[in-house]
Formats: C-alpha cells, sequence, structure tokens
C-alpha cells in the first residue's frame, strides 16, 4: 500500500543521516560501503512508492526539474540560496499559484532523454551548476533537505488512513488531480536529493541500487 512504501522510505532515509551525524565524509570503507548500499536502498524504495502510487518516478523529477527552471531563473538566482518566492514578482510563481506539473511544465512528446540514473542525474547536476549552488550543496546539508522534502511527502499521508479512500494497494484511488500531482513533486524532490546527495558523496547510485536488486533476489 501507498502509506507503507513511505514509512518504508522514512525507515531508509534513518540510516541514510546517521552516515553523516558526524560530519559530511564518510571515508571507511566498510562505512562508505553501507553508505552505497543504503542509498541504493532508498533508490529502490522511491521507485517502489512511485509505482505503487500509479506514477512514473522519472516523469516526475523531469517535470519538477521543469518547474523549478521556472521558479528558478538562472539570470535571478545565480549563486544564491534565496526561495523560489523570493522572485516571484518575476516569475509569477507564489505558495498558491503557479505550482502544478500537471500541464504545460514538461512535454514528454519532445523529451529524448533515456531514464536512466545517469542521464536523470546529469540533468540535476546541470540545472545545479548552473545556477552556481554547488557551493551549497555539502553530503550534511542535501541530507537535511531530503529529509524535510521526505516529510512534506508523509504530509501528505498522514490522514489518508490504510483502508478505502488512499489507502489502495495500487494507485491513489479517490485522490484528485492537483493531490496526484503534489505526491509526485514531494517524491521527485526527495529523488533530486538523493541524487545530488550520491553525487556530492562519490557514489554510483545506479550501480549501488542495482547490487541492492540483484542481493535481493
Amino acid at each position: 500500500k501507498p502509506r507503507s512504501e513511505i514509512l518504508n522510505l522514512a525507515a531508509t532515509t534513518g540510516q541514510l543521516a546517521a552516515h553523516f551525524k558526524d560530519g559530511d565524509t564518510v571515508t571507511d570503507s566498510e562505512d562508505k560501503e553501507r553508505l552505497e548500499e543504503t542509498m541504493g536502498k532508498l533508490l529502490i524504495g522511491l521507485v517502489r512508492a512511485a509505482r505503487v502510487c500509479s506514477l512514473d518516478l522519472c516523469r516526475c523529477i523531469k517535470a519538477k526539474i521543469a518547474l523549478n527552471a521556472k521558479k528558478y531563473p538562472v539570470e535571478l538566482c545565480k549563486g544564491k540560496a534565496g526561495k523560489y518566492t523570493t522572485y516571484s514578482n518575476e516569475t509569477g510563481i507564489t505558495k498558491t499559484a503557479g505550482q502544478s506539473t500537471v500541464k504545460d511544465v514538461f512535454d514528454a512528446t519532445n523529451d529524448t532523454t533515456d531514464d536512466t540514473v545517469e542521464n536523470i542525474s546529469a540533468m540535476v547536476s546541470h540545472f545545479v551548476h548552473e545556477r552556481n549552488w554547488s557551493q551549497f550543496h555539502t553530503p550534511r546539508n542535501l541530507c537535511l533537505a531530503l529529509i524535510g522534502e521526505l516529510g512534506e511527502l508523509c504530509e501528505l499521508f498522514q490522514w489518508a488512513g490504510d483502508n478505502g479512500e488512499g489507502g489502495s494497494s495500487f494507485g491513489l484511488h479517490g485522490w484528485t488531480e492537483d493531490e496526484v500531482d503534489k505526491v509526485g513533486q514531494e517524491l521527485a524532490d526527495v529523488s533530486i536529493y538523493l541524487l545530488r546527495l550520491a553525487s556530492e558523496s562519490d557514489v554510483d547510485i545506479g550501480k549501488a541500487a542495482m547490487r541492492v536488486a540483484e542481493n535481493s533476489c
């Protein structure tokens, strides 16, 4: 069920946070292997959570990157760490307007990017480097940001229940289009920070996920 998958994400995220509680760098080889395994588990968990919600995680991530590009124009936010609301006068995007990825943000028909972990990670990295945000992306910062986004995802499910509306085993039955869109965006946000964290921690998260999947067979 969707809530079970979301709780599974929370459990794995707790394991991830433990790796960074004492600093930004994981140097011990055994600790690094455990970090890679945890990141691989979390990526698989995100794919599973999206699937059980009848969402395409890659599409959600691409759509969120496209929306973020509108919220954070390069010419306005390069080298700055401000919230998107700082630029609302220029973008027209506020807390209550322009936040949807349901229409017009991402055109899948014109997308020729293969949906590989490497390609999606490259898209995320390009977005960050274009805005000179790498200076803010320390592992601990990214880990805390990921936890924050997961909290927003959990908030969408906290009163949904495990039976009936919102609790069916596959899909978000009874949820509105906008509510489903919010779930997709939060899954994308967690995924984006995970990909950035993997990059900054020198972890090949695609291979890590493959190893986790192989060991689970």
